[in-house]
């Protein structure tokens, strides 16, 4: 799907000056190495890390599998979006998340631009309830 989208951005772009090179590509493949393997190591680490913490009094395990997925959207859901919040609002944080707000252009490739704590903590804020 993001193959998509960043090939629509290239042809109907909202500013056509952000197709042209801007010395950028560097550091957007550096930026995507490093979170997307840090996505795959993460998402390869649930079926472990979910053995270790079960939530058995708290979960609805025994509701429809339809209402636990919901559920489980809306916590993650949650999650990312308070620790998205808390990054604009406290410092340290800020410090963090400002490396997404760095780009001087917006193309599919370099929504990916975060830094790797910051990916970390919201790896574990979002799954983490």
């Amino acid at each position: 799907m993001r193959c998509v989208w960043i090939r629509c951005a290239d042809a109907i772009p909202y500013e056509p000056d952000w197709n042209r090179p801007h010395g950028d590509a560097v550091r957007d493949l550096a930026h995507f190495v490093v979170n997307e393997g840090s996505n795959v190591l993460s998402l390869s680490a649930l079926p472990w890390l979910s053995g270790l913490v079960t939530m058995r009094n708290v979960w609805p395990h025994d509701g429809p599998f339809v209402l636990q997925v919901l559920l489980a959207v809306l916590v993650f859901d949650f999650g990312v979006t308070l620790t998205h919040y808390l990054s604009h609002r406290i410092p340290a944080l800020w410090r963090l998340h400002a490396v997404h707000h760095s780009v001087k252009r917006f193309y599919g490739f370099n929504g990916l631009m975060k830094h790797p704590l910051h990916l970390s903590l919201a790896h574990r804020t979002g799954p983490g309830p």
